[in-house]
């Protein structure tokens, strides 16, 4: 027995040693070893791992796994506080290690755990893992798994065996005879093992980051490459594109087989531009994202410019019938440390100023950032505020060339925020759109303008007129007329005095919806507007097809009246709305010589700073008191 302890002694130490002179699992007192993998070892697990005070390093099963993994990947572990003292629970919650080894479940927390083997103590069964903390890398876990899948059952089998009988303190003879027997078994076969599974896990590993539908990489793959190939001495030159369309448009226009082409298209068209150093995917349905290096912002903008021209040409059609063409915001790194969750939403804000805008390419810059958290903060706020009535009406009046008099005004809103003070419209109901409340604020607007009206019954205000603007999005509602007709029901006053305003593009959102609420309106008594015409998208037959009483004409026309030919456009539209006994409003007439050219081209009603400033609606009244 004695020759058999000391052959194996000898065996134990040659392998050790031959492991030694290449083995990357070190001890350390603490998280000092440069990039290694930190481990929290179980000083008192064996065979599976403990501490060995001679060599002052942990052994067992799964150091020779962990360097295994090591030979495999290229990973270096080191064993944090390497002595017989247990510190695998405060080293592990406190995340001062990428990975706790060897505990028994439930007396560490960590973020992830794996589960290696089951066996039975004081008549209770315990579970041993090894636990990752949440600043584990995702390649780290993956090869550690792999490893544990790949090893034979008969390793972790043995280890068990050896748990559940073991005596409180084994004598040297008889651990070491066991650990050479369990660690010359495991090392042989995971060995064997470990090569052709981690085939197999590289196989799944691709699975996991490809893109079934069209091929290249998915989310994963991109967040994956931005992590872990990105050169950090050229961040700064990498940019970020976010590309996609209105794929939903596609389908319901063209069907899913359709749509499915067209991405297709779209990912072997991205790949094909990119360069050696750059990456694609497909990150969500019709969204595409890359990566690439270019030397300056200007040549990454025309790139973008170019791929997306490409794109486009795809069975060209798409985009001019349906609006649903590619656009693309572009981030530039810089030497920013940003995960790539951030430079995703970035780029991605670029490509929705694109889109509403109507423009191929958008650069997201620090400009756009600023405005963007801005909206953010004021999205927040604005259902509290149109609850908390921050939203105030205020009042433009409109002048009567026939009578020369005051005869109505237009109602439009101010924000009246605690946090950022008085705001234009300008700085709200884009977020407003954005967040799908641009018709909450319509419809509140509208029913603090029924209620002016119907205050003014009875007083020196009952001649005014009011007119009450609408967007495209709360017109082109299937209930629209619904809600429009519950509100105007609550208040008594003359129909007439009440003129609603619609934008022109209303009209080409959705015809047969605009229509059909544009006739709901006009029965219940109220006057239309049509707003900014000749601002592009108005046809003249629309001015046939719609009962339009008023049509608002739009500054820029007013601006050209001062030549020639711009006088004779604006003359044209008058007469011929007045042929169709349709009145004309121009709108932003702010000096004399403007007034003039308007009145002779025998406008009927006029609207602009030379008249009144846009007021509150207490300061409004006294403006309109002192000039009656």
């Amino acid at each position: 027995m004695k020759k058999l302890l000391c052959l194996a002694l000898l065996i134990f130490t040659v392998f050790s040693v031959g492991v030694a002179a290449e083995a990357a699992v070190i001890s350390t007192e603490e998280p000092t070893a440069g990039a290694a993998v930190y481990v929290a070892g179980n000083p008192a697990l064996y065979p599976l791992e403990f501490y060995n005070e001679k060599t002052k390093s942990y052994e067992g099963i799964l150091p020779k796994l962990y360097e295994e993994i090591s030979r495999q990947s290229g990973l270096e572990f080191a064993y944090v506080a390497a002595d017989r003292e247990d510190r695998q629970q405060e080293l592990g919650e406190n995340c001062q290690v990428e990975l706790v080894s060897a505990y028994e479940q439930g007396t560490v927390a960590v973020a992830k755990e794996l589960e290696l083997f089951s066996y039975e103590k004081d008549g209770e069964t315990v579970t041993v893992c090894i636990g990752f903390t949440k600043i584990a890398a995702p390649q780290l876990v993956a090869e550690v798994e792999a490893a544990v899948q790949a090893a034979d059952k008969h390793t972790w089998l043995a280890a068990a065996m050896k748990l559940e009988g073991r005596p409180q303190v084994p004598d040297a003879a008889l651990w070491l005879a066991a650990a050479v027997g369990v660690l010359l078994v495991a090392v042989v076969v995971l060995t064997v093992r470990l090569v052709k599974h981690r085939r197999r896990g590289n196989e799944q590993q691709a699975q996991k980051l490809n893109d079934p539908l069209t091929g290249i990489g998915n989310i994963a793959y991109f967040e994956d490459c931005y992590a872990h190939h990105l050169p950090a001495d050229m961040r700064s030159l990498y940019y970020v594109a976010y590309v996609a369309l209105d794929i939903k448009k596609i389908e319901t226009y063209f069907g899913q087989a359709e749509s499915e082409e067209l991405q297709r298209y779209a990912a072997s068209t991205l790949v094909s531009a990119m360069g050696d150093t750059d990456f694609a995917a497909r990150i969500d349905n019709g969204v595409f994202a890359a990566c690439f290096l270019c030397p300056d912002t200007e040549r990454a903008l025309a790139k973008a410019a170019e791929l997306v021209r490409t794109l486009n040409e795809y069975k060209d059609g798409h985009a001019g019938e349906n609006d649903a063409a590619f656009r693309c915001g572009v981030f530039p790194l810089d030497k920013q440390q940003l995960p790539a969750e951030t430079v995703l939403y970035n780029a991605r804000q670029g490509y929705l100023y694109a889109e509403n805008e109507g423009q191929n390419v958008c650069l997201c810059d620090k400009q756009m950032l600023g405005r963007v958290a801005m909206k953010s903060r004021l999205q927040k706020k604005i259902s509290a505020a149109i609850e908390q009535e921050e939203f105030q009406l205020y009042l433009q009046f409109i002048f009567d060339t026939d009578n020369r008099t005051l005869c109505g005004a237009e109602v439009l809103s101010r924000w009246h925020s605690p946090e950022e003070g008085v705001l234009s419209p300008a700085n709200y109901i884009e977020d407003m759109k954005v967040a799908g409340m641009i018709d909450k604020l319509d419809l509140y607007v509208f029913e603090k303008t029924c209620a002016l009206l119907q205050a003014w019954r009875g007083t020196a205000y009952e001649g005014l007129y009011l007119s009450c603007n609408f967007t495209r999005t709360t017109l082109s509602k299937a209930d629209f007329a619904e809600q429009f007709e519950a509100v105007l029901s609550r208040y008594a006053f003359d129909r007439e005095k009440l003129l609603v305003e619609l934008t022109e593009d209303s009209l080409v959102s959705d015809s047969a919806v605009a229509y059909k609420n544009i006739l709901a309106i006009k029965k219940l008594g109220c006057r239309i507007a049509l707003d900014d015409f000749g601002s592009g998208y108005t046809s003249f037959s629309d001015l046939c097809d719609y009962p339009i009483d008023v049509i608002k004409i739009d500054r820029h026309i007013v601006i050209k009246a001062s030549d020639s030919r711009g006088y004779a456009v604006l003359t044209g539209i008058i007469r011929m709305a007045h042929a169709l006994d349709i009145r004309v409003l121009c709108e932003g007439v702010e000096t004399e010589s403007e007034n003039h050219k308007v009145t002779e081209a025998e406008c009927d009603f006029i609207q602009g700073f030379l008249y009144s400033r846009v007021l509150p609606v207490e300061n409004a009244l006294e403006f309109y008191k002192t000039k009656q």
